[in-house]
């Protein structure tokens, strides 16, 4: 879209995001808050121009200052908001503006990786994990491992399912290869909706009511 329908859904999104979060940490009983997430995903496609940098440098910042006001102690919740790289920008460009953005807003980036969707090879996706990892401070962004397989099949939607364990494997060993450190947030799908796991809406079986609890040691 233009850079007037994206400012105006950044504004938008302020307008609806903060009273939302306000109800949540006044409405009693008390909620312990450990961190928010920004509800955007950052690509490296869309915000190259100087002034959609400047539209995400202030929506961030606005987003940040809105929390911080919210309620005592909020000031030092963190703020998270996820990112990917697409092969649309070189990954330096990619990574200086990452870094440039927490310096206005504090924000912690979500940084995926792509494997699961396929949208880089993991000799490019290397490229820019590498670069992330040389350019960002280590407390400013965390590694998001996706640990499902995006298929595609002529004249059909995407199909989503989950990775092997092998697969799941390689990519953690791509992420320490080429960072030094894991990844440390996995987007997974929703198994339930899958019907990969059982509805817990359901009867239980005799199997599962005859089993006795586990002790939490």
């Amino acid at each position: 879209g233009s850079d007037a329908i994206v400012r105006a859904h950044l504004i938008a999104t302020i307008a609806r995001s903060n009273p939302q979060a306000r109800k949540i940490v006044r409405r009693p009983p008390a909620v312990e808050v450990e961190g928010w997430y920004v509800p955007q995903e950052i690509d490296d496609l869309n915000w190259r121009s100087s002034a959609r940098l400047r539209m995400l440098r202030n929506f961030l910042s606005a987003m940040g200052k809105g929390i911080a006001t919210m309620a005592p102690g909020m000031d030092e919740a963190p703020i998270y908001a996820s990112t990917f790289f697409s092969g649309a920008s070189p990954p330096k460009e990619y990574a200086l503006m990452l870094r440039e953005m927490p310096l206005a807003s504090g924000v912690i980036w979500l940084d995926q990786d792509g494997l699961g969707t396929g949208r880089l090879s993991e000799e490019r996706t290397s490229d820019y994990l590498r670069e992330i990892n040389r350019t960002l401070p280590p407390a400013g962004w965390r590694g998001l491992l996706e640990n499902f397989d995006e298929l595609h099949v002529d004249g059909e939607p995407p199909r989503f399912e989950p990775s092997d364990d092998a697969t799941i494997a390689r990519r953690m060993a791509l992420w320490c290869a080429c960072t030094g450190r894991q990844a440390s947030v996995v987007f997974s799908l929703n198994h339930q909706m899958k019907r990969l796991l059982p509805d817990p809406n359901a009867e239980p079986s005799r199997s599962e009511t005859e089993q006795k609890p586990r002790s939490r040691q």
